[in-house]
């Protein structure tokens, strides 16, 4: 029996480094694409994703370094882009605590941020929070050790999309 359970345990870890593997080639993959094409659309960005839908990814967000110095720059780009949509008052935002609700709040100033420009699938919810503030301890290690890092589950169907 237990030559079996461990059969099923390596069985079960390959499939894992299997799946794992292919989301690393769609994380590098796209890492070019914006890398090359600064400039995409949220659309290419949407199909070139889905193209890659063999992995275990539901959803992708690319989500750049972007110096305090950057920030107004980027900000104003985005809300330039898309004047008639609820990005139309866009800005880094984090979420803050309050009560039994995580709210968005304008991100607080500092050197860096990881905002997120886009989405896969397309839509607005989660544009704009800062992945460093908010999930800083999983992009450390990532950093360190140059390996996708699993942090804590974020949802963000409970993050509302209207931004102020």
């Amino acid at each position: 029996e237990r030559m079996g359970f461990t059969a099923e345990v390596r069985l079960a870890a390959r499939a894992l480094q299997t799946a794992f593997a292919a989301l690393e080639q769609v994380v590098e993959l796209a890492t070019h694409l914006m890398e090359a094409h600064p400039d995409t659309s949220w659309e290419q960005f949407d199909y070139f994703v889905s193209v890659k839908q063999g992995s275990i990814h539901k959803s992708l967000s690319w989500a750049p370094r972007v110096e305090q110095n950057e920030r107004a720059t980027v900000e104003a780009a985005v809300r330039r882009a898309h004047p008639h949509t609820p990005l139309a008052n866009f800005t880094f935002v984090e979420l803050r605590r309050v009560g039994s609700r995580d709210v968005r709040v304008p991100a607080a100033a500092r050197a860096v941020y990881h905002p997120v420009l886009y989405n896969f699938p397309t839509g607005y919810k989660g544009l704009g929070l800062d992945l460093l503030y908010t999930f800083g301890d999983a992009m450390q290690r990532a950093r360190a050790t140059g390996n996708i890092t699993v942090g804590t589950p974020f949802k963000p169907t409970f993050i509302p999309c209207t931004l102020r």
